[in-house]
């Protein structure tokens, strides 16, 4: 196996722990804390849970629903950066990019969060902002678009009544599509705003995909087998798939029950360990006994299931282990 050559994470979870969404929903909308969820619920239950998924609706775009809301805030790119700031870092990942780079590896983000915050948080990590591929979202010229936000606070007002606190069970998504359709499906798009936010793309799912097939032909090519992925969540599932389907490896560290629903198998990681230290770990492993991708997998799997380690985490591959 030819050394692997491109090691990309996802932001949110593997780099930092802040979810920065929905700490700016929360920090400056309204009602912010319950209606986030009610957001999220919705686009995971009308979108990506439906039978059959409208055409380009991805994991992540909650970014994109709660963008009226934000702007019917008053909230700012200045805001989003300053929120970021605050974001902690996971301890050892500055180190760990300096260490993979100067070993000769392409580091780069492929994440949902807003430009504000990935390109950031990229800067103080270390990663090179061309290498960052995240969700384009000028929100300062998107709120000059908007002169009325009467209808925006009425259907906030609206859909914060549907919280409560079992929301995954469905028990109110019929009324959330009742609240929440006829403004994003029919008013919105009628609107200047509405068709402005038609060119954010919220980088998550099949787009994540799209994104590494850019900095695979950004970077001279390289092979996406010789590539080493890492993401925590639903919104990285189909780059984890491609990755691994072309013999490269997809660690999902920390994951959460989408991705670990998703994955094709498993196996145990021990998430008090930095996904920066199980990274470092592989790509050694790899490149001092030329192990396939598969051979990787078992290997850590053997590990991970003699009773060392205790937290679970998902690691995809092809096949049963």
């Amino acid at each position: 196996m030819s050394q692997r050559t491109a090691v990309y994470y996802d932001l949110e979870g593997p780099i930092s722990s802040q979810d920065h969404a929905q700490v700016v929903c929360k920090q400056f909308v309204e009602d912010g804390d319950r209606l986030f969820p009610v957001l999220s619920r919705y686009v995971l239950s009308r979108y990506i849970l439906a039978p059959f998924n409208e055409e380009g609706y991805e994991p992540g775009d909650t970014l994109s629903f709660q963008i009226p809301f934000l702007i019917e805030a008053g909230v700012t790119d200045e805001d989003l950066r300053k929120v970021s700031a605050q974001a902690g870092i996971v301890p050892g990942i500055i180190e760990f990019f300096t260490e993979v780079q100067r070993d000769g590896y392409t580091v780069g983000i492929i994440s949902t969060s807003y430009e504000q915050h990935a390109l950031s948080v990229a800067k103080r990590i270390g990663v090179p902002v061309g290498q960052v591929y995240c969700t384009r979202f000028p929100l300062d010229q998107l709120r000059k678009k908007v002169t009325d936000k009467t209808l925006i606070r009425q259907i906030r007002k609206r859909a914060v009544e549907l919280y409560c606190d079992n929301l995954e069970s469905g028990v109110n998504d019929t009324e959330m599509r009742e609240v929440l359709d006829p403004f994003f499906l029919e008013c919105l798009p009628r609107t200047e705003l509405g068709r402005a936010m038609t060119e954010v793309k919220v980088m998550g799912g099949r787009r994540k995909v799209w994104a590494l097939e850019e900095a695979v032909q950004a970077n001279g090519g390289f092979h996406l087998g010789n590539t080493f992925v890492v993401g925590d969540s639903v919104t990285d599932f189909r780059m984890a798939q491609v990755v691994e389907a072309a013999g490269g490896i997809a660690l999902a560290w920390n994951a959460n029950f989408c991705l670990s629903f998703n994955s094709s198998s498993s196996s145990g990681l021990d998430s008090k360990r930095s996904s920066r230290s199980w990274v470092r770990i592989v790509l050694r492993i790899a490149g001092k006994f030329a192990m396939s991708s598969r051979a990787l997998i078992l290997f850590i799997s053997a590990i991970c299931t003699s009773g060392f380690f205790s937290s679970f985490i998902s690691c995809i591959s092809g096949e049963s282990i």
